[in-house]
């Protein structure tokens, strides 16, 4: 990984983003609580932060760089185990992990959460831990920025009660404009990502091709994802006719000679997804499968094609259109053909008819022409793309044939 694309850089580019963005709002700290804006200005990350509303983390930016992040107790593994940047961190609530064990042989993850152990016992709550936080930065009156990413009304409720004197703000678009243009180190990760997704689907194939069920199929998908140092996070495989269903659940189907096979499906890979769709089906593929699916291949070539800072969304979505409709499906519909990705699978802009968002070069998206039939089934090519400054590039590398088993 080159200088420009490592994790250093692009902690210290995403910080100098969002106090830009601070200044201009004139907002004079930031309180991140979704996972997505805490990784993204720190590299912290914690899979248990999003399985709970009660489970609150944050960070808090102030205006002067510093970053303070506060995470429950109970994440001591992960604070152990994990790569951040912070200037202080701090825990609240009570965790209990015993270091009784004498002469232990000892990892370095393991070491620094027995040295954490002895001051996990916080019984402030975070929204105490919040405050005092606040007031020892000298923010407790100031206007703040809170992010209401991982919040309920009632948590919002308790700031504003634990801050009387603060100007609170939803920082929830702030911060989506301020991720929207990815740094060189997004880009990388969420093309590794795609890789992985990428090895998956052809580890997958080869099990497909002997005619086996979509569970199987799914399963080595899985394994791929596992064996590559992912995690799955999502994979509508579906088989025959039933993979006309979008959101398709494997049932135990067998792929027979001549049926299609539907992937839209895709991982996590050092907290950055990937979202890819393909076809394949077993021995030589029916005509009309061929004509619908290169339809849709050149709806979504002609959109990554036309691609440059300055085009609207709203002008790709209608490019993909006319390119799959002039290509032998005139009756194809669509109410978006992709979508930007970064942190999340699904952020702004839309590639659809209403969202005139302009595109600027470092953003980064899934472009996608689905079609979906029932009694045909599903045919779908989606790929990862980046803006560039003088149109687009690819950060797939799957080929987007129509695979035939």
């Amino acid at each position: 990984m080159s200088p420009k694309t490592s994790f250093e850089d692009h902690i210290h580019l995403a910080t100098e983003r969002t106090l830009a963005a601070l200044r201009e709002a004139d907002i004079d700290a930031l309180v991140a609580t979704s996972s997505s804006n805490i990784q993204y200005l720190t590299g912290y990350r914690s899979w248990t932060h999003p399985l709970s509303v009660d489970n609150q983390s944050y960070v808090v930016l102030s205006s002067d760089g510093k970053r303070i992040l506060c995470v429950p107790s109970s994440d001591g593994d992960f604070i152990a185990m994990d790569k951040y940047d912070v200037d202080e961190l701090h825990t609240f609530g009570t965790f209990y992990v015993e270091t009784g064990t004498p002469n232990a042989n000892m990892t370095k993850a393991e070491a620094r959460l027995a040295n954490l152990s002895t001051s996990m016992v916080n019984k402030r709550t975070w929204i105490e831990e919040l405050v005092a936080v606040l007031d020892s930065e000298q923010l407790s009156s100031a206007r703040l920025a809170v992010d209401q990413g991982h919040l309920m009304p009632s948590h919002w409720r308790l700031i504003e009660e634990g801050l009387p004197d603060a100007d609170v703000q939803d920082a929830f678009m702030l911060m989506l404009r301020v991720r929207a243009v990815k740094t060189c180190y997004e880009i990388e990760m969420l093309r590794q990502s795609s890789t992985c997704t990428e090895k998956a689907i052809m580890d997958s194939l080869a099990v497909a091709a002997n005619h086996a069920t979509d569970i199987e199929i799914q399963s080595a998908f899985k394994k791929s994802l596992i064996d590559s140092g992912a995690e799955h996070l999502f994979s509508a495989i579906g088989v025959g006719t039933r993979s006309c269903f979008p959101n398709v659940v494997p049932e135990g189907t067998h792929l027979e000679r001549g049926g299609l096979l539907r992937y839209d499906a895709g991982c996590r890979f050092q907290g950055f997804p990937s979202d890819l769709a393909r076809n394949a089906v077993i021995g030589t593929a029916p005509e009309r499968v061929r004509q619908i699916y290169q339809a849709m291949l050149n709806g979504e070539e002609a959109a990554i094609q036309f691609m440059r800072p300055g085009v609207l969304a709203s002008e790709v979505f209608e490019v993909a259109m006319e390119a799959t409709r002039k290509s032998g499906v005139s009756h194809y519909r669509r109410h978006h053909c992709g979508h930007a990705i970064g942190l999340d699978i699904y952020e702004s802009p839309i590639i659809r008819p209403d969202d005139s968002t302009p595109l600027e070069a470092g953003m980064t998206f899934c472009i996608e022409t689905p079609y979906y039939e029932v009694g045909l089934g599903g045919i779908q090519v989606e790929d990862l793309v980046v803006v560039t400054e003088d149109g687009s590039e690819l950060l797939t590398a799957l080929s987007r044939d129509l695979f035939e088993l």
